[in-house]
């Protein structure tokens, strides 16, 4: 956490010296209260709430680079995938990041995002939450639902991840989406049932999106995490009714995903 809020001070800084004005928000643990200033555990909610009457900026979240592509295509939303760094070590810091940059292992995967403030109002935002899979890709979907299938992709080494061990990247098993019950079980289940309504309310607004790439990876992605299997044995009913919710569009689309 300590080099997590040391990270989200620089880029902020980064803005800021370019005139673009940051607030930094984070979801944390009830038990982290008094670190930051709220808890906020759902995408939906962490965008809206901050939405209106937040400082004026280019950018929901923004950095040097990200800003000048945002400067030059502002329609166009901006992401960034993750380099990771194994074996550090209690002293690894900011500088030591720096210094190894470039040279960690490609993680898949989206870390940092960038769009107009704008459009939260106007995204097909899924209660899912941060920190499961699923998230980045109902983040995504949204965004490339709102701007025509497009997305600016950013290098790597613009943001990482840092492990004091084994690389879970090069360990596939040492990951909790494949291990921890609880992990893939429940709380990615619950990703699921809030993500595919939203593809289903994608496709019913603007049927060109089934022509998106983007539209047959979520679907994709909704098959690999066992969706179907995991959302009937939520606790919430809600949840489940959201996921069994009929869509004729979907039903197009995707046949499989709409029984």
């Amino acid at each position: 956490m300590r080099l997590t809020f040391a990270s989200l001070a620089a880029a902020a800084a980064t803005a800021e010296a370019q005139g673009v004005t940051v607030e930094l928000l984070a979801a944390v643990l009830p038990r982290d209260k008094g670190v930051v200033r709220a808890s906020l555990p759902a995408t939906e909610q962490l965008l809206r709430a901050h939405s209106d009457g937040a400082p004026s900026g280019a950018a929901q979240l923004a950095s040097g680079a990200a800003l000048k592509a945002l400067q030059a295509a502002p329609e166009v939303p901006i992401s960034a995938v993750r380099e990771e760094f194994e074996h550090a070590s209690a002293a690894f810091d900011l500088a030591e990041a720096a210094r190894r940059r470039g040279r960690g292992l490609a993680h898949p995967g989206h870390d940092f995002w960038a769009f107009p403030r704008a459009w939260v109002p106007e995204l097909a935002l899924a209660n899912v939450t941060l920190g499961v899979s699923l998230v980045a890709t109902a983040l995504n979907q949204a965004l490339l639902g709102h701007a025509g299938c497009r997305l600016t992709l950013l290098s790597r080494q613009l943001t990482y991840h840092v492990v004091e061990g084994e690389s879970v990247v090069r360990h596939k098993w040492l990951q909790r989406a494949r291990t921890d019950p609880l992990f893939f079980k429940t709380y990615t289940a619950w990703n699921c049932a809030h993500t595919k309504p939203m593809l289903a309310q994608l496709l019913s607004r603007t049927p060109a999106y089934r022509e998106c790439w983007y539209a047959a990876q979520v679907a994709k992605s909704l098959h690999a995490y066992k969706c179907a299997q995991h959302v009937p044995s939520l606790p919430s009913k809600a949840a489940k009714a959201l996921w069994a919710t009929p869509s004729a569009a979907l039903a197009r689309a995707f046949p499989n995903l709409a029984k």
